[in-house]
Parts: structure tokens; sequence; C-alpha cells
């Protein structure tokens, strides 16, 4: 019985630690998010430097280059958007010319039906 007792006494001791582990894991993946995120801004402000722009109007130019991505994005799915209903359009065309066809010879064999009907009846 002891050595149940210990043995659990062992269990316990290991999943706190296994909590401990995972707990000091997850605030280093957000110590390395803030470091990067602060590198990252620190990396841009050295590259808005070097250029001569203070670092508010480089991002502000970042926000507009955002924007302007966002809506080259929108309107790149207009155009698909455009161009598919261009090609359903089309098909619809074709369709309409193809059935004006078909009712044009249609009429032309009536035409030469009453035509001939009349014919024989004068």
């Amino acid at each position: 019985m002891r050595l149940e007792e210990r043995v659990e006494e062992r269990k316990k001791v290991i999943a706190e630690l296994e909590q401990r582990i995972s707990e000091l894991r997850k605030e280093l993946n957000e110590l390395e998010n803030k470091k990067n995120l602060e590198g990252g801004i620190e990396g841009l402000k050295k590259v808005f430097e070097r250029q001569g722009i203070p670092l508010e109007e480089g991002m502000k130019m970042l926000r507009e280059v955002k924007d302007l991505r966002e809506e080259r994005n929108l309107l790149e799915d207009s155009i698909a958007k455009l161009k598919r209903e261009t090609s359903e359009w089309g098909e619809r065309a074709e369709q309409a010319c193809l059935s004006a066809l078909q009712l044009e010879s249609r009429r032309k064999r009536l035409e030469k039906i009453v035509s001939g009907l009349s014919s024989a009846y004068h």
C-alpha cells in the first residue's frame, strides 16, 4: 500500500510539473511574440529613418498601402465576377441567336407550306 501511495503522489507531482511547463511555454510564446512585434516596429522605424521619413508618416503610408491592397482585391473580385457574367451573357446571346435562327427556319417552312396550300386551292 505504501508503494501505491508514493506512485500516486509522484503522478500528482508530475501532473503539476507538466501543467507548470505548459504555462511557462505559453508565457514564453507571448514574450517572443511581444519581442517580435517590438522588433518589427523598431525595424520599421529604422527603415523609415534611413529614408528620412518620420515613424508616424511611415505608419500612415503603410495603412494607406494596406487600404489600397484591400481595394485592389475588391476590384479584382469585381472584375472576376464581371468576366463570369460576361461569359454567361455571351452564352445566352448565342442561345438567343440559335433560337432566332430556328424560328426563322420554321417560319420559312410554314410560309412554303401555306404558299403550297394556297396554290393548290387557287
